[in-house]
C-alpha cells in the first residue's frame, strides 16, 4: 500500500488474483483500506466461486484505490 500511494501509476494490469485464485485456492478480502490474504484450512472445491468473489473483492479495492490512493 506505501508503494502504491508514493508512485503515481496511471493504469495497472494483473491477472494474479484469478492466477492465485484458482491454481492455490488463495482467498482475498478486502479489508476497507487494503487486501488481505486468506489461506484455506482446506482445498477449495469450487474454483469458480472462488474467482467470482476474488474479482469482486479485487473491484471492492480498486473504488478504493481511485479515490484515496
Amino acid at each position: 500500500m506505501k508503494t502504491l500511494k508514493e508512485i503515481p501509476f496511471h493504469s495497472v494490469d494483473s491477472t494474479t488474483w484469478q492466477h492465485n485464485g484458482h491454481r492455490f485456492g488463495k482467498i482475498y478480502k478486502f479489508t476497507g483500506n487494503g487486501m488481505k490474504n486468506i489461506h484455506p484450512k482446506k482445498n477449495v472445491k469450487n474454483k469458480n466461486g472462488l474467482i467470482d468473489h476474488n474479482f469482486k473483492e479485487w473491484v471492492k479495492f480498486q473504488s478504493y484505490a481511485e479515490s484515496n490512493l
